[in-house]
């Protein structure tokens, strides 16, 4: 399948600084791909300021073994301390493999078993155990769990987050039980996003590819007088399904359409 993805961005690069976060998309069944995409081309302007990429292939391996990870003990520490079996998949790795979704992104992370059965369902696991409902992993999103209660599992098709707010995913391959709960048999994927401060400015996405797959994306990030800093967005997701063999439809095309929200302010957590 081909794809075509244009991509224009307006950021100010500012301090790193951890803050409280509330996210809340909401989804809506309505699809709007042809709108929706031209006012993410018309929205975004040529980029003034780029923020710069950290060159991680230019660091040396005591620095990439110096990374800062949270999820294998709940506290900030090197990877190269850390008692259990850690991955990181960085927001560089993600802009250079062109991955558009969370499981493609994982596909990066050695011992995460990720199966797409329809062009809208995935199951994902580590270690094996892998299964249509799969159960035994934990998936959170800034810490935050986002398994469904009916099954204990996730949907991943609604985890669609938009890939240029997520700073890093870690993956622990292993059992976190006793830290994380009953979810975290088998392993725990943390995918955190960027705070509120790191994504200023406008940002507008556009991509377009074969069997009628249409994306569109436009962010607006901004500061408040109290001090704190936000980002909203709006985002739609066309995606036309697989092909059967014979040439025919499959019959699973999907659509997502939904909007979001980010608040930071100081160095509290909510």
């Amino acid at each position: 399948m081909g794809t075509l993805s244009v991509q224009y961005k307006i950021r100010k690069k500012p301090d790193i600084r951890r803050g409280l976060s509330a996210a809340c998309p909401a989804v809506f069944p309505v699809a709007f791909p042809v709108v929706f995409l031209a006012a993410c081309i018309a929205c975004a302007v040529p980029a003034r300021a780029q923020e710069k990429e950290p060159a991680f292939l230019d660091l040396s391996p005591e620095q990439l073994l110096g990374a800062q990870v949270i999820t294998a003990t709940k506290e900030k520490e090197p990877v190269a301390k850390t008692p259990a079996a850690v991955y990181v998949i960085t927001q560089e790795d993600i802009r250079r493999t062109g991955v558009t979704s969370l499981p493609d992104a994982l596909r990066m992370a050695p011992g995460v078993d990720v199966a797409q059965g329809t062009a809208n369902s995935w199951t994902i696991s580590i270690r094996g155990f892998n299964k249509g409902l799969a159960d035994q992993l934990l998936v959170m999103i800034d810490g935050r769990t986002v398994y469904n209660p009916l099954f204990a599992g996730t949907y991943w098709e609604l985890q669609n987050l938009p890939m240029e707010d997520i700073d890093r995913i870690e993956v622990v391959r292993g059992p976190g039980g006793s830290l994380w709960g009953a979810n975290a048999v088998n392993g725990i994927i943390n995918i955190i996003t960027k705070s509120a401060q790191d994504t200023q400015g406008n940002l507008g996405v556009a991509r377009l590819g074969t069997n009628s797959d249409v994306y569109g994306l436009a962010q607006h990030g901004g500061r408040t007088k109290g001090g704190g800093y936000y980002r909203v967005y709006a985002q739609h997701l066309n995606d036309g399904g697989f092909d059967t063999p014979s040439g025919g439809k499959a019959n699973d095309a999907w659509h997502d359409s939904r909007a979001g929200f980010r608040y930071d302010k100081g160095d509290a957590l909510t």
